[in-house]
């Protein structure tokens, strides 16, 4: 919760006592891609993963992508970190 991903939401079920559950915060779901790409590590280099992200529209299996403001595919020996130039004042 530190980092600001969970929030905790109370809630009750009729008849039961009031409970807390905690849910993705704005900050949680843009950190979803990262456990996506985790995820998708796991299915690739661990031999007993069974699990498969897919598209809820139509069913299809899903992968985790990196792509430029173009559009491209950026591949892993095509992407480079650089620092953000100031804005012009």
């Amino acid at each position: 919760m530190a980092a600001g991903l969970l929030a905790k939401q109370p809630y009750r079920e009729p008849g039961q006592r009031s409970r807390d559950e905690y849910v993705l915060t704005d900050a949680g779901t843009e950190f979803m891609p990262v456990v996506w790409a985790m995820f998708e590590w796991g299915r690739k280099h661990l031999e007993d993963s069974k699990l498969r992200l897919s598209h809820l529209g139509c069913g299809a299996e899903a992968s985790v992508e990196i792509r430029c403001a173009d559009g491209h595919l950026v591949p892993a020996d095509e992407l480079a970190v650089r620092l953000a130039r100031p804005p012009r004042r």
